[in-house]
């Protein structure tokens, strides 16, 4: 192996027939469990410090013929031609076999077996002729495989290559396939009419959802076609469909909907919306929940009332006007020097699993002077120096 005290294992037809560790010069006189299995390959993998994994496979002959797959060749000019297997493909496949054994072979005919339920194959047999010992040869286009319109992305197909001439040998080989792969990014939404331009759920405003996929997977999507469904009372879906071309792999789209939310909703009612998203024979089905009146602070009543605010600190915050992200008031912390804190706090009670979310800037100096964001007495967040008007999110437990 060249490499000291490396660790080998052979195995053959799924079963381990032998194993040892190396010499200080990585050499291995290896002996074997129990006797070969006469035209069945062996498996070997060596693993050694600071190496890579090494895996071969070895053909086991006698003194005969063997002949045995040795290249694949993928002609899907039937398909989108960028000579790689995709879904849906019909595939043409080119083998190419040699004879490793000592004898020749004659009227070889090969099939192809595979219990994958992603593909279908031919039952007719390809007539590969003679082979010469050491011999190759190749048929271009020689078997039809169809690759299934659902088959998953990056889906490995293992397909057996059964030569006869006079005597059978197997041998293998795989490829993988290319798929669109849909993926729940998230959504956001905005009010419609008249509303309290907060663009949250509130009692009896329509709100416009904009819900964003991704194709992560390796192959181009079929245009999609959505639809989107309520889990209540509390929602009434107004537009239930949307459609968006095909995405490339690694693109992002956006479906557009929009939800009336029922005037009888109390604050905290939940809102539960069903998405399904289908591209030809692929399906993403996401449950997308928020919760309706949620309460917000914006200090739109100009002081601290609608919240049971505490001041600390040398000096409190205080409500402004001019400066803020939304509407016409925000707070800022009190005009401090060296060595003193502003501080506002409020204690509120999480019945479940929730997240708060807070606009906020700064206007300090960098790495001395920060804001701290605290949730049950442990610093969430800090920030220090010039910002402009940023969003964060926190995960709060129930408490």
């Amino acid at each position: 192996t060249g490499a000291p005290f490396a660790r080998i294992g052979l195995m053959q037809d799924g079963e381990l027939i032998g194993r040892g560790v190396a010499d200080e010069s990585g050499n291995l006189d290896l002996e074997l469990f129990d006797l070969l299995s006469i035209n069945e390959p062996i498996e070997v993998t060596i693993t050694a410090h600071n190496k890579l994994v090494y895996q071969e496979t070895i053909a086991v002959i006698s003194d005969e013929a063997y002949v045995m797959f040795n290249g694949l060749q993928i002609n899907d000019e039937n398909g989108n031609a960028n000579g790689e297997a995709d879904y849906g493909e019909t595939l043409l496949l080119g083998l190419t076999l040699t004879n490793v054994g000592n004898q020749p072979a004659q009227d070889v005919t090969v099939t192809l077996a595979s219990g994958d339920p992603y593909i279908a194959l031919p039952y007719l047999a390809v007539e590969f002729g003679d082979f010469e010992v050491g011999e190759s040869k190749t048929i271009a286009d020689a078997f039809e495989v169809i690759i299934a319109a659902n088959i998953p992305d990056q889906h490995e197909i293992d397909i057996d290559v059964h030569a006869n001439g006079g005597e059978e040998w197997i041998s293998d080989f795989d490829f993988d396939v290319n798929a669109p792969l849909l993926k729940y990014v998230g959504y956001t939404m905005e009010e419609t009419g008249a509303g309290n331009g907060n663009d949250l759920p509130d009692p009896g405003e329509t709100m416009d959802i904009y819900i964003s996929l991704e194709n992560s997977g390796h192959a181009l999507s079929p245009a999609l076609t959505s639809s989107l469904a309520s889990g209540n009372d509390l929602v009434t879906v107004v537009t239930a469909t949307s459609d968006h071309p095909a995405m490339a792999p690694g693109e992002s789209g956006t479906l557009h909907f929009s939800v009336l939310i029922s005037e009888d909703a109390a604050m905290g009612d939940p809102a539960e919306l069903m998405l399904q998203a289908t591209a030809g024979e692929y399906l993403l089905e996401q449950l997308v929940t928020t919760q309706i009146a949620m309460p917000v602070e914006d200090f739109e009543t100009a002081d601290f009332t609608s919240f049971d605010w505490t001041p600390a600190g040398d000096l409190p915050w205080e409500i402004c006007t001019g400066e803020a992200w939304h509407g016409d008031y925000c707070i800022r912390s009190g005009a401090i020097d060296h060595s003193q804190t502003s501080e506002i706090k409020t204690t509120v009670l999480c019945t479940s699993l929730d997240t708060i979310s807070f606009w906020f800037k700064t206007s300090s100096e960098s790495g001395y002077d920060f804001l701290n964001f605290y949730i049950d007495m442990i610093r969430a967040g800090q920030w220090s120096g010039d910002s402009e008007w940023q969003k964060v999110s926190f995960v709060i437990y129930p408490g």
